[in-house]
C-alpha cells in the first residue's frame, strides 16, 4: 500500500487511478521519501535517486544510519504518546463541559474574521453562544475521531513501523511537536534578550478552555479555508487547472504542489500576524511556524488534520487540568516530547527544503515532475 502523489490518500497495490481524486497512476505508485536522506521518490523507483538506498516496502531497518534510526524512534514515540494524550484532552473538556456551557449563557462572544485586519461579523450570547459551543465541540471531536479511524485503517492494512509512518496521525503528531519545539526555542531565545512570551497572566479556566477549543475550529476555518483553500479554488478555476472536485479545495486534501506551498506560506503569515494584537510581536513568528505546519496538514490531508493538530497544541496542558499534582512528571514528559519534536523539526525542515530545491522540476499546479528523461 502507498499513497497518491496528488492527494496523498492511501491506495491498494494495482490501482490504475486514485479512488479519492481520480488521478491516473502508473504501474507503480510513489513509495514516499527515502528514509535515509528524505528525497521524494518518483513512481516505480526502487532505489533513492540521491543516495542509492533501496526504497519502498521492501526496505527494512538493516543498514540505516544512526540519524535515520533516531528520527524513526522520535517520530514513533511522539505519535504513540500523542495518541494517548488525545483522549485525555477530550476527557478534560468533557469534565468541564457543564461548567463552560453554563457560564457561556451569561457571556458575549464577538465573532470576527482576521484577514489579518479584524473584521467584525456579529455577537453571540446566551443560547446562541451555547449552541455555537456545541457545534465547535462536535467539529473537534469528529476531527479527532476521523483521524484515529483513518490511521487505524492504515495500520490494519500495514501493521508495521513503516505503516505507522504513513498514517495521518503520525504527520499530525510529529508536525505538532516540531512546531512546539520551534516555539520553545524561539521563546528561550527571546528571553535571552529580555522579551516576555506575551501570555495573559490570569484567566478563568472555563474561558481558557472555551477560547482554546474555539481556536481549533474557528482559526482553522479562517486561516486554512478562507486564506488557503478558497484562494486555491479560485486560482485553479481561473487558470483552468482543476485537478479534482472543487469541494476538495475548500475542505483540503488536494495535495502539496508549488501553488499550494505559496498559499501555505501566505496563510501562515496572516495567521502569525493575527496573533500580534493579543500576544505581541514575540508570538508572531512561532504562530507563523505553527501555521505552516497546520497549512501543510490541511493541504496534505484535509481540514480535520489541521483542526486536530491545533487542538493538540492548545490543549497540551489538559493533563494538568485533570491532575494538578502531576505537574512534575508531566513537565518532564513534555520536555522529552519537545526534544523529540526538535528532531522532527530538523527532519521536516530538511524535507521541505528539498521540496523547494526541486521546485523547477514540478508543475506549479499539480506538483508532477515535468522534467524530460
Amino acid at each position: 500500500m502507498s499513497g497518491c502523489p496528488r492527494c496523498g490518500e492511501s491506495l491498494e497495490a494495482g490501482h490504475q487511478f486514485c479512488v479519492h481524486c481520480g488521478r491516473p497512476l502508473e504501474e507503480e505508485p510513489p513509495v514516499g521519501p527515502c528514509t535515509e536522506c528524505a528525497v521524494s521518490e518518483g513512481r516505480g523507483h526502487r532505489f533513492c535517486v540521491r543516495c542509492g538506498r533501496p526504497v519502498g516496502r521492501a526496505t527494512d531497518a538493516a543498514g540505516r544510519s544512526p540519524a535515520a534510526v533516531i528520527v524513526g524512534i522520535a517520530g514513533l514515540s511522539v505519535t504513540a504518546v500523542c495518541a494517548l494524550l488525545l483522549p485525555l484532552d477530550l476527557l478534560a473538556l468533557a469534565i468541564s463541559y457543564a461548567d463552560i456551557f453554563q457560564n457561556l449563557y451569561h457571556s458575549i462572544y464577538q465573532v470576527n474574521l482576521w484577514l489579518p485586519v479584524r473584521i467584525f461579523l456579529f455577537d453571540l450570547s446566551g443560547p446562541s453562544l451555547q449552541a455555537y459551543f456545541v457545534l465547535i465541540t462536535i467539529g473537534v471531536a469528529a476531527s479527532v475521531a476521523y483521524i484515529l479511524l483513518r490511521s487505524a485503517d492504515v495500520m490494519r492494512k500495514e501493521p508495521t513501523a513503516e505503516g505507522a509512518k504513513r498514517t495521518p496521525l503520525y504527520s499530525v503528531c510529529t508536525l505538532t511537536f516540531a512546531a512546539a519545539a520551534f516555539q520553545v526555542g524561539f521563546f528561550l531565545l527571546a528571553a535571552l534578550f529580555g522579551q516576555g512570551t506575551g501570555y495573559e497572566p490570569e484567566i478563568d479556566q472555563w474561558k481558557l478552555m472555551f477560547g482554546l477549543l474555539n481556536a481549533s475550529i474557528f482559526e482553522e476555518i479562517n486561516d486554512r479555508v478562507f486564506l488557503l483553500g478558497l484562494p486555491m479554488l479560485i486560482l485553479v478555476v481561473v487558470a483552468r487547472r482543476k485537478a479534482m472536485p472543487l469541494w476538495r479545495y475548500v475542505v483540503g486534501g488536494f495535495g502539496v504542489t508549488p501553488a499550494a506551498v505559496v498559499l501555505i506560506l501566505f496563510s501562515a503569515t496572516m495567521f502569525g500576524i493575527s496573533h500580534y494584537e493579543s500576544w505581541g510581536w514575540v508570538k508572531v513568528i512561532p504562530a507563523t511556524a505553527a501555521g505552516i505546519a497546520f497549512g501543510y496538514l490541511f493541504v496534505r490531508f484535509g481540514l480535520y488534520a489541521a483542526v486536530t493538530a491545533h487542538f493538540i497544541t492548545d490543549y497540551m496542558q489538559s493533563v494538568l487540568w485533570l491532575a494538578p499534582g502531576a505537574a512534575l512528571p508531566y513537565g518532564l514528559l513534555i520536555i522529552v516530547l519537545t526534544a523529540a519534536g526538535a528532531v522532527m523539526l530538523l527532519q521536516h525542515s530538511a524535507m521541505g527544503l528539498r521540496f523547494l530545491a526541486d521546485w523547477r522540476r514540478k508543475d506549479f499546479w499539480t506538483g508532477e515532475d515535468v522534467t524530460t528523461p
